[in-house]
């Protein structure tokens, strides 16, 4: 069962679930993904960094009370981060 944005209630006082969390995080995985490759333009390592990206996400408790908007900003922000660092060890590695 897909969970949309209005479906998950995030409140301070009531903390979300593992699962809750993963099913808003999936919800922005295809922007992450889409951000990712434009950066890299390959396959694998898009996947690699939106791993790592949506990780990092799932660690920040703020991220899931903050508006759409601002989460979809996070993602993208996340995304061009771990992207940047992907491409930095592959340059690192060659040198």
């Amino acid at each position: 069962m897909a969970a949309s944005a209005e479906a998950i209630k995030c409140t301070d006082s009531v903390p979300l679930t593992p699962n809750e969390k993963v099913d808003l995080l999936r919800q922005y995985e295809s922007y992450c993904y889409q951000v990712a490759f434009y950066m890299l333009n390959d396959g694998d390592q898009a996947k690699r960094a939106v791993e790592q990206a949506l990780l990092v996400l799932y660690k920040q408790n703020e991220w899931f009370h903050t508006p759409e908007i601002a989460r979809k900003a996070k993602v993208k922000h996340a995304a061009l981060q771990q992207a940047l660092e992907l491409r930095k060890n592959e340059l690192r590695e060659l040198a």
